[in-house]
């Protein structure tokens, strides 16, 4: 900041200017001479006339700066047509001009305002005159400071103009670029709002003159100026329409001010025809009439649009409090334009609140759409894993349904058959019953394993823990198969610490050695071997059952334990292709685990139970 003040801080340059005071010249013809015979009117801050077609002269009462230097009166805005300087110590002396319909002053120093270098005095109370016509609104405050200190007075404000253009040129370039991608119209939209913010910000505070004095000098200013004021006023109504229109606002509310931008086009020919005081006074009357619309439009946005619109609106409480905001903005700028009378110095700071809170607050709307577009997103693609895992659920469900059926029809055909058979026979014989007990009993494990299968998937049984004699149960086994001769069991010693629940062990073992008799070689043994084995520091029992490979062969080592699965050649047994699927399942349920470990000419399956998984 000291690099705007030169010599000395901000906090110590003084304006020079004592008193100021004004004359209306309704007629815009009086002299000089008897403009110093008119007693003005003494005014503090900032002097606003309105949009009035009278002259305006304005006295200066300057103070006596410490050493006699040369001091600069700088008049705020840029935007008025014509300022002319008068000397009332040499009356008869030519005026110097200033202002948007004047080139810039080749003697004074390119500047962002109208500047008038006054010669040095020690006199305290001297005096100047500055007449004012503008057909736009009248609107000036005056200050004075030594010509060291001018930019020193200036810097903090142009810093802070700066950095306000630069929030809108990069706001315009952003949401440019955002709109490109997205195709969304309210944020093309924003973005030439903003580009005519910084247009009309540009013209107003002097920056185009001061980047473009060679055009600035052909007289254009005016006609830019006036052109921007109208333009960044109609599409700021037609932003705000979408806006609100995107939040739900109330209906009627917004057709009404849709309806404003009708006088746009009438506003557009006047100031081509060089009538522009009525368009820029019409125009600022419909910003007044737009800014109370838009905030009555934003009281009836729904109070849950936020929900019903997440990913596209802000809530409701924000959008009525930028609405609120923008009301009191705008009222203070727009009032001390519309009606004569002294203003306050904060109006040269309200022209550039609308462009700054609307750009915060796309920005906002921008980051919450995308917060919520990922938020959704999220959702989409969580939505759609569910939906796709529970689409895989029911699609292997509906196989299996399928592969049971077809397997239960094949499976139960064959053994219904031979009952059929035999109880057509008229006196059936002992050979014919024993087939037809054969097919009821295998009609019977088909069942009992399609059961077990389904309390196994539905929801686990309960599991009791018993001590169990393992050789006591290998012999009841070996009692219940029909060829007890082929079972060959090894050596069994006593395993006192041994506990299971003897029910599912039953039924493992059952089914392991079952297994082995269907699909093994008819005529040869089939071997189980028990020894004490232990595991991850745990101790328990391992049970080895093999049998030589019969006519169905051998079953695929990785799909052996999967449900239904059977091998090519055992479609000729009966079974469901569930036996070793529950073996698999229950041994899990006992903390224990079963293997498949083939050889040449073998089947060899390997179960091992630990003592006690509790």
């Amino acid at each position: 900041m000291l690099a705007f003040a030169g010599e000395l801080p901000l906090w110590a340059v003084e304006n020079q200017i004592r008193e100021v005071a004004f004359l209306e010249d309704p007629s815009g013809e009086m002299t000089f001479a008897q403009v110093l015979e008119s007693e003005p009117t003494v005014y503090q801050g900032l002097l606003s006339c309105g949009y009035s077609a009278s002259s305006w002269w304005v006295r200066v009462t300057l103070g006596a700066p410490p050493k006699p230097t040369p001091l600069v009166l700088s008049v705020w805005p840029q935007f008025l047509d014509e300022i002319a300087l008068f000397d009332p110590q040499n009356p008869a002396a030519a005026p110097v001009f200033g202002g948007d319909c004047h080139p810039p002053n080749p003697a004074e120093p390119l500047a962002l305002l109208s500047n008038f270098t006054l010669q040095p005095s020690d006199a305290e109370g001297r005096q100047y005159w500055l007449k004012v016509r503008s057909t736009s609104s009248v609107l000036m405050e005056l200050s004075a400071y030594p010509v060291g200190q001018t930019q020193a007075a200036s810097g903090k404000v142009d810093f802070f103009n700066s950095l306000y253009l630069g929030f809108l040129l990069c706001s315009v370039i952003w949401a440019g670029t955002l709109a490109f991608v997205q195709k969304d119209t309210l944020v093309w939209v924003f973005a030439i709002k903003q580009l005519l913010h910084f247009l009309h910000f540009s013209l107003l505070f002097g920056y185009i003159r001061f980047w473009f004095p060679e055009w600035a000098a052909l007289g254009g200013l005016n006609l830019a100026t006036n052109l921007a004021v109208v333009t960044l006023g109609a599409w700021a109504i037609w932003f705000h329409y979408l806006f609100l229109s995107l939040h739900k606002g109330n209906v009627w509310v917004l057709r009404v001010l849709c309806g404003l931008l009708l006088t746009y086009p009438v506003e557009l020919g006047l100031i081509l025809y060089d009538n522009a005081r009525p368009a820029l006074h019409t125009r600022m009357c419909m910003n007044l009439l737009a800014t109370l619309l838009v905030l009555l439009a934003s009281l009836w946005i729904p109070r849950r649009i936020a929900i019903q619109r997440a990913h596209q609106c802000l809530p409701r409480s924000a959008v009525v409090l930028f609405y609120g905001f923008i009301c009191l903005v705008v009222g203070a700028t727009m009032l001390p334009l519309l009606k004569a009378g002294i203003g306050q110095g904060y109006v040269r700071y309200s022209f550039s609140a609308e462009g700054l809170m609307t750009g915060v607050v796309m920005l906002g709307l921008i980051q919450w759409r995308s917060h919520k577009t990922q938020v959704l997103s999220a959702r989409k693609v969580y939505k759609t894993a569910e939906f796709s895992r529970r689409l895989k659920v029911q699609r292997e469900k509906n196989r299996e349904q399928q592969q049971f059926i077809s397997m239960l029809a094949h499976e139960l055909k064959t053994p219904l058959s031979v009952v059929r058979l035999s109880l057509g026979a008229g006196g059936a014989s002992p050979r014919m019953r024993a087939f037809a007990d054969q097919a009821i009993q295998d009609i019977s494990g088909i069942i009992e394993r399609c059961v077990r299968s389904v309390e196994l998937e539905s929801e686990a049984p309960v599991v009791l823990l018993e001590p169990c004699d393992l050789a006591r149960e290998c012999a009841a086994l070996r009692e219940r198969v029909e060829e007890p001769a082929r079972l060959v069991v090894g050596e069994i010693r006593e395993f006192p610490g041994f506990q299971t629940d003897l029910s599912l062990f039953r039924i493992i073992v059952g089914n392991l050695i079952d297994n082995a008799f269907k699909y093994g070689h008819p005529s040869e043994p089939i071997t189980v071997a028990v020894a004490q084995e232990s595991r991850n520091g745990k101790q328990g029992v391992s049970l080895v059952v093999a049998s030589l490979v019969g006519v169905a062969g051998l079953p695929d080592p990785l799909r052996v334990f999967e449900k239904f699965y059977r091998a090519p050649g055992a479609q000729r047994s009966a079974g469901a292709g569930l036996g070793l699927y529950l073996v698999h399942g229950l041994t899990q349920l006992l903390g224990g685990s079963i293997t498949y470990r083939p050889t040449a000419d073998q089947a060899v399956f390997k179960l091992w139970l630990p003592d006690s998984f509790l």
